[in-house]
């Protein structure tokens, strides 16, 4: 990953908005670099130029994913238990919810799904690049 790639990830999870973010790179670009230097030389890790910046709370594209697949799986799970439920006061206990489905498949399926949901979060925070063209601000 680049130096600004890195920066971008650290900005977004500060909470900066994307024209914020392209307005911070373009000021990074701007900067001469002599032939010894790197962005991390003279402007520091982007961990720790990020710190600069004012901490705010913000949706990402990122967050919003990685709820939306822990509502998915919640309402997989609440599913399973409401139709466990009703075939049971069907009258037939011979033949169970668990029989068809058994409650470990549902329990990994709703952890694989948080999982799931959580790393394409996270990559989509990581790899997206930011949205407005620096070269536009």
């Amino acid at each position: 990953m680049t130096y600004e790639q890195k920066l971008t990830f650290q900005l977004r999870l500060r909470g900066q908005s994307e024209a914020e973010i392209a307005e911070i790179l373009r000021e990074i670009r701007a900067h001469e670099l002599e032939d010894s230097e790197t962005e991390a030389t003279v402007f520091g890790a982007p961990e720790i130029y990020a710190e600069n910046f004012e901490k705010r709370k913000r949706r990402t594209v990122g967050s919003a994913i990685v709820t939306g697949g822990a509502i998915l799986a919640v309402i997989s799970f609440i599913a399973y238990v409401v139709v466990g439920l009703a075939m049971k006061n069907d009258g037939v206990p011979e033949l169970g919810l668990n029989d068809i489905v058994p409650s470990w498949v549902v329990s990994v399926g709703v952890v694989g799904m948080i999982g799931v949901a959580t790393l394409v979060g996270f990559l989509v925070d990581y790899v997206r690049p930011v949205s407005v063209d620096p070269e536009s601000l």
